[in-house]
């Protein structure tokens, strides 16, 4: 399968928690060997924790677009770009993140994951999970072993 940079689309949202919020970035910035788009969702934060935030963007030089309603990116990007979505009231954990799945939908994305703010994501990861997807079109979903972070050997959520 030929690779586009818009094959996949990670959505990750956050409300009032700038600290994990940069981690989790930092993880999907240090990413290998597969292209992706962050759709980076604020569930209606305080702007003290999406100042932060877009701060730590501009400080590492990290290019993002801020989405307004029905915007289309129109096209496909040579390296990993970020895209910002503001929603107008906290809708919760579960419809949070449903801005970021249509951003990516109406963009086109083969695939999207859903990562959350307080998860740091190891290396190659992501690359690992599109191939298996890759591999198998029956497929229809993928999720790693998610481990607690100050203690990795415990296992927090398998799915099999």
């Amino acid at each position: 399968m030929k690779q586009t940079s818009n094959q996949l689309g990670i959505v990750v949202l956050f409300w009032n928690d700038s600290e994990k919020t940069i981690k989790c970035l930092k993880s999907l910035f240090n990413q290998q060997k597969q292209k992706f788009n962050i759709v980076l969702v604020d569930n209606n934060s305080d702007r003290i924790y999406s100042k932060k935030i877009l701060d730590w963007l501009k400080k590492n030089k990290i290019n993002y677009i801020k989405v307004e309603k029905n915007f289309f990116s129109k096209k496909n990007y040579n390296k990993k770009k970020l895209f910002y979505i503001k929603n107008k009231i906290n809708y919760g954990c579960g419809l949070g993140h449903n801005p970021g799945y249509d951003f990516c939908l109406k963009n086109n994305h083969e695939f999207i994951a859903r990562i959350d703010n307080d998860m740091v994501v190891p290396n190659n990861m992501i690359f690992k999970l599109v191939q298996r997807l890759q591999k198998n079109k029956f497929i229809a979903a993928v999720s790693p072993k998610v481990m607690f972070a100050n203690n990795p050997k415990i296992i927090w959520l398998l799915f099999k």
